[in-house]
């Protein structure tokens, strides 16, 4: 008995890592869209003045003086580069659920919504019988 609580609390402890570890996606995909949105907004309004007009940029912890033509497509660059991120952190959302559904199903894992669920319908089968 003792042998077989430690393997369900194993089988558990796995299954929360990898539910952790879709949130932490998860969470990285939302970082990353404030930052995405931020870099638009920035090329919006940089379209929006002449080229030569001075304009400040940080890089690192550094602010570095340019013209709306240097950064531009700078700022360009890194808001389609945050964009591939983001598919590519998609994807891997994706996957973990994907992994975590057939880990459930293998080792017959039910969280405590879906041990609800199930029991509600079992009650509303017997009492209609």
């Amino acid at each position: 008995m003792a042998g077989r609580a430690e393997k369900e609390q194993e089988l558990l402890a796995k299954f929360n890592i990898m539910r952790q570890e879709q949130q932490s996606i998860a969470n990285k995909i939302s970082d990353l869209e404030i930052q995405r949105s931020e870099h638009e907004l920035v090329v919006k309004t940089l379209k929006t003045v002449p080229g030569d007009r001075k304009c400040y940029r940080m890089v690192g912890e550094v602010l570095t003086e340019r013209t709306v033509v240097e950064v531009l497509p700078a700022v360009e660059t890194n808001c389609a580069g945050i964009k591939k991120v983001m598919d590519t952190l998609q994807q891997q959302i994706v996957d973990k659920g994907k992994e975590i559904n057939t880990f459930k199903t293998k080792h017959n894992i039910q969280t405590k919504e879906e041990a609800s669920r199930l029991e509600k319908a079992q009650q509303a089968s017997r009492q209609s019988k």
